[in-house]
């Protein structure tokens, strides 16, 4: 703000050098030219004192306003605009000293605060007290300086907390995977080369670079694949000594009958014995009869899940349970279609052999006559079935054949479903006796001789 002594100084000087500049200007156009475009500048500059005092007075008032409201900051800034026009007068340097004075305070406060919560790592609240210290009083230019060191702060823990952070997940996955390559490890030491190789598979995708991992995953695939080959060789090891067992079998039914054929050729006949005979058809059943056996075994562990079948044919629910379970189920089907025409099942044949004691077989042997019972007719064929959990095959095919009248028979490689008369005549089996001829026993005894009369003991 330029003082009312100085705007003088001002005025005059300007108002020489537009005069000279007039006469120099005369010299080369017209005098009064000059003159007019001297007081034209002159008139423009010029403020007199009375107005530049009204002024002061208005910043004088305006800052007086605002000390009473303490709105200290403001009117220190009104009070040194009036002290500018006016440097000499006392009212104004009384409030602008007594001003100065408050707002230095207020500074000195918030610039103490500020330090206060510098001091407690409270960077955010520090920098606020910081950022109210006016630029009037002494202690701005430190307090910005504090303001830097606050937001140099705050960016070396933001700088820190994200290393901490990296380090931190850093440090989770090497704990992870040193837990999932421990893991891994026992594993394969226990020969568990299946659970080996999903742990070093999930480490192989995370760190496909690390040669150790990649090193134990193949030798954990290689264990695996080892285990597979030893399981497939064993299995194979057991069918073929399954088929060797039933060729060794074979081979022993074969030479007892060889060895029979060639006793009975020097054996002497006894009579009154009766034994089974024994031929190919005899050795060929009771193998058969193994077979039916094994058969049977393996069908009660198959395993049929829940099903529902509401008014379906009794075929087409066979042939469902076929395809589940890969069992052959072989059906009827002329007894089928005799039973869904409505006619009666095919009858048994009558007896071969007549009610009574078996002819020239051991006492007691009695052959029960065989005959054809009254044909029962099946109503339907259709079954409603539903079950809620797994159930035995033969189970399950029990109650559906039953609920239509039908039985089955187990044969070595198959089911086969027919009639229960049907059934009843092909499983009869006819035994056969062979009947050893008699022979004559003989007791030697000695002559009688003079000799033995007289040197015997015993009466003649």
């Amino acid at each position: 703000m330029i003082k009312i002594r100085d705007r003088f100084i001002i005025v005059s000087l300007v108002g020489i050098l537009l005069v000279q500049a007039g006469k120099s200007y005369a010299e080369d156009a017209a005098k009064e030219e000059a003159n007019e475009l001297a007081k034209k500048v002159a008139d423009k500059m010029k403020k007199t004192q009375e107005e530049e005092k009204w002024e002061s007075q208005e910043y004088y008032k305006l800052g007086v306003s605002y000390f009473k409201d303490k709105r200290f900051l403001d009117a220190l800034r009104e009070f040194e605009k009036a002290n500018e026009i006016e440097p000499d007068n006392k009212k104004i340097l009384g409030y602008l000293k007594k001003t100065k004075a408050i707002v230095e305070n207020e500074a000195d406060r918030y610039f103490s605060n500020g330090i206060k919560l510098y001091k407690k790592k409270k960077l955010d609240d520090a920098r606020r007290e910081f950022e109210k210290v006016p630029a009037e009083s002494s202690k701005y230019q430190e307090g910005q300086q504090y303001i830097a060191k606050v937001n140099a702060d705050k960016e070396t823990a933001r700088l820190e907390a994200e290393a901490r952070e990296v380090k931190e997940k850093k440090d989770a996955e090497e704990k992870e995977r040193e837990e999932l390559l421990k893991k891994g490890k026992e594993a394969y030491k226990r020969n568990d080369y299946k659970e080996a190789v999903e742990a070093f598979t999930t480490l192989s995708s995370r760190y496909p670079q690390d040669e150790e991992i990649q090193e134990w995953r193949k030798l954990s695939q290689s264990g695996l694949d080892r285990l597979g080959e030893k399981e497939s060789a064993k299995k194979e090891k057991e069918k073929t000594e399954k088929e060797g067992e039933l060729t060794l079998l074979k081979k022993e039914a074969h030479e007892k009958a060889m060895m029979l054929e060639v006793e009975k050729k020097y054996l002497p006949p006894v009579r009154g014995e009766a034994g089974a005979i024994v031929t190919p058809e005899t050795r060929g059943e009771d193998e058969r009869t193994r077979q039916i056996k094994l058969m049977k075994e393996k069908l009660s562990e198959i395993k049929v899940p829940e099903v529902n079948f509401n008014n379906v044919d009794i075929r087409e629910v066979i042939r469902t349970l076929a395809k589940m379970t890969g069992v052959n189920i072989f059906i009827d089907e002329v007894e089928m279609n005799r039973l869904s025409s409505g006619l009666p099942p095919t009858p048994a044949p009558a007896a071969a052999i007549p009610a009574g004691p078996f002819p020239g077989g051991p006492p007691g042997a009695e052959v029960a006559p065989v005959s054809a019972p009254p044909a029962a007719g099946v109503s339907s064929l259709n079954v409603t079935i539903k079950t809620y959990s797994e159930m035995p095959l033969l189970n399950l095919l029990e109650y559906a054949l039953n609920s239509t009248g039908l039985a089955y028979r187990v044969e070595p490689s198959y089911i086969f479903i027919s009639t229960p008369e049907k059934i009843k005549v092909q499983e009869q089996t006819t035994i056969s006796y062979k009947l050893k001829y008699g022979v004559t026993k003989r007791r030697l005894v000695a002559p009688i001789t003079p000799e033995t009369l007289i040197g015997g003991t015993g009466t003649p």
